[in-house]
Parts: structure tokens; sequence; C-alpha cells
């Protein structure tokens, strides 16, 4: 079973009684971002979420990356600048098998902690991961995609439009 399918099934058991979700938002992106000749973790302009009240938090989304050679891997972080890291667990599986990413629950609240992940070399240049996890907002705020290229090349590496990230607010 995918992680997108157990993420699914828990949803909707919470959503169907086991626990109340007091509100689901949803980002999509509508276009594709591309990051070229930076190293530097940046938001997406597209995966943001504002005004976030304070309170507990799941997050989950589905994203797909590529690009036109596999030089430039990848990296990606959440970022919320007022969650304690302690509070905070995230998870990235890639779903391909061939494309490495690192998939241990991990506070991954700033730009030194992050999922570092390559693209698929074979013919195929494309990854898509899921992202799931927990965090805690002791008071309202923002929470960030934030992704950049591994090392700074040339060759663009690109989210593209149909991305999405998930937040759902627990009473």
């Amino acid at each position: 079973m995918s992680l997108v399918s157990i993420l699914g099934e828990f949803l909707t058991s919470l959503n169907s009684g086991g626990v109340p979700v007091a509100t689901t938002t949803y980002k999509v992106k509508g276009a594709n971002t591309a990051r070229a000749n930076t190293a530097a973790l940046a938001a997406d302009p597209d995966l943001v979420f504002t005004a976030l009240a304070a309170g507990n938090y799941l997050l989950f989304g589905y994203l797909m990356f590529t690009c036109a050679s596999s030089i430039p891997d990848g990296k990606l972080s959440i970022d919320t600048s007022i969650a304690p890291a302690s509070s905070s667990r995230y998870n990235a599986s890639s779903l391909e098998g061939t494309t490495t990413l690192t998939s241990e629950a991990v506070p991954i609240l700033n730009t030194s902690n992050n999922f570092a992940f390559a693209l698929d070399s074979g013919g195929n240049i494309n990854t898509t991961i899921a992202i799931m996890g927990a965090f805690t907002l002791g008071s309202s705020g923002n929470l960030s995609l934030l992704w950049s290229q591994a090392t700074s090349n040339a060759t663009a590496l690109n989210l593209l439009r149909g991305s999405w990230l998930g937040v759902a607010s627990l009473p």
C-alpha cells in the first residue's frame, strides 16, 4: 500500500468520526515554478498557508518535480517560523523506486534540516514525493513549502503545476 493510499484512508477515518477534523485547507500549484543556479531554500509561491490559527495540524501533500537532466538534485523543507521543532514531525517518501529520498521522521523547521532527493536518472527525469507530518502552532502564523536545487546548477529544477499540500486542523 502506498503512502498516498495510507494517508487517504487516515484522512477518511478522521472525517468519518474517528477524530473530528475542524478544517482542511488545500493549496494547489496553478503553474510550474523553476529554480536554477541556486541551492538556497525558498518558499514556493503557491504552496503557502497564511494566518493559520494556534493549534494542532496535520500536513499532507503530493509534489511533482522534473528536470531536463538528472544533474540538479533537490531538497525540500517545511517552514513554520513559530512552531517549536520538538512538536513537529514530518516524513517524505519518493513514489519512484529508483529515486532516493531521506524518509525518516525528522523535524524540518529550518534551512539546516531538510529532505534531500535525487532525480531518477534512467531517462525518466521526474520525481514524485508524498509528504505528511504533524505540527503545533503556539500562536497564529504561516506555513510554507521550501525547496531548491541541492547543488546550484544552470539546469532548472521544476515543481510542477498540480502539486499540492493540505493542512488539517485538529481539535
